[in-house]
């Protein structure tokens, strides 16, 4: 199982380089700031994601409604 170790920022710059089923693993073993840490990235992910999508949702509308 993977960890998190140092400061706030330090943990967060390790999290970032971890894959989604490592984060995944590390958010729900527990309530401690790593796991807090890992939580926070995954939920990064997704809002990224999630605007990523969007945008080319907006993007193939407005080119269907073009034809």
């Amino acid at each position: 199982m993977v960890t998190l170790t140092g400061t706030s920022k330090e943990m967060e710059e390790q999290a970032r380089k971890l894959t989604d089923a490592e984060l995944s693993e590390l958010a729900w073993a527990n309530d401690y700031p790593q796991a807090l840490k890992a939580r926070a990235e995954l939920a990064r992910r997704n809002d990224a994601t999630a605007k990523n999508m969007l945008w080319w949702a907006r993007s193939l509308l407005g080119l269907a409604s073009s034809l």
